[in-house]
């Protein structure tokens, strides 16, 4: 029985040796900032509805008040 070992091809060093680039984890933790100022404008949108409502009937009243007033004056 003979058992022929042969050594693995020597691999070439090249001359420069370029570094390597993986742009996916920037990419991910981008569009997770993305999502994440979409979820927070949402939030405040619904959060603050209620209170641009509010504010909009206090000024149509106060500016009708205003004007009544301003009428009964003339």
């Amino acid at each position: 029985m003979r058992v022929y070992i042969e050594a693995p091809p020597r691999e070439v060093k090249p001359i420069v040796a370029f570094p390597s680039f993986d742009p996916t984890p920037a990419l991910a933790s981008a569009l997770g900032l993305l999502y994440s100022a979409i979820y927070g404008a949402i939030v405040l949108l619904i959060g603050l509805s209620p209170l641009t409502l509010a504010g909009a009937s206090g000024h149509l009243a106060y500016t009708k008040l205003k004007r009544r007033v301003k009428a009964e004056q003339a």
